[in-house]
């Protein structure tokens, strides 16, 4: 929960008391985590941008309200999955994964600021794997069960840090991880026959 050396309740505090520059530090902090789970969540980069922005312009208007018992990276996926369940609920999305060509210059600076590129474990899984089918497949689940296998496997969050997020019980974040795995794995065991 450090921030260059400075506590994010620190950073909280000061803008609390009307520092609001220092929110700049958390937005600096936090923005690559948050536009990483909503692309992955959208596969759209104006739409992950959208729903990023709003992420932490909701946590500035809302700071009085954040629980320091909580993590600030856990409140703030809590406040984009709120939105980007509120947001594609009512649109009825149908999300499908499309190839960035980097045509948009502007897009491409973006992502390269905002997208965390470093390697992880899901990341050489899926670089291993090398197809786009998965992500479609993915995308294809029901919303809170694509949440949870977003959140575990590319936001590498706890089954009770994604309990706190979406507000549901653990086991209930249990369970929605196994159906999903057990429906992937049933409806496309050919493409994911590595993950057994």
């Amino acid at each position: 929960m450090e921030c260059n050396g400075i506590n994010d309740i620190e950073i909280i505090e000061k803008v609390k008391e009307g520092n609001s520059a220092e929110f700049e530090k958390i937005i600096t902090k936090y923005s690559k985590m948050i536009y990483s789970i909503a692309y992955r969540l959208l596969r759209d980069g104006e739409e992950a941008r959208d729903l990023s922005q709003d992420v932490f312009l909701r946590a500035f208007r809302f700071i009085n309200k954040y629980n320091p018992e909580f993590k600030l990276s856990t409140w703030l996926v809590r406040i984009a999955y709120n939105l980007y369940k509120d947001r594609f609920k009512t649109k009825k999305l149908h999300i499908v994964h499309q190839i960035s060509h980097g045509d948009d210059e502007e897009d491409k600076k973006y992502e390269e600021r905002f997208i965390d590129n470093s390697p992880r474990p899901d990341e050489k899984v899926e670089n291993k794997m090398k197809s786009e089918q998965i992500i479609n497949i993915i995308n294809r689940l029901p919303a809170n069960y694509k949440m949870v296998i977003t959140l575990y496997f590319w936001g590498d969050h706890s089954y009770e840090e994604i309990a706190d997020i979406m507000e549901i019980p653990v086991g209930t974040v249990k369970s929605r991880l196994k159906r999903a795995k057990n429906y992937l794995l049933e409806n496309y065991s050919r493409l994911l026959e590595k993950w057994k």
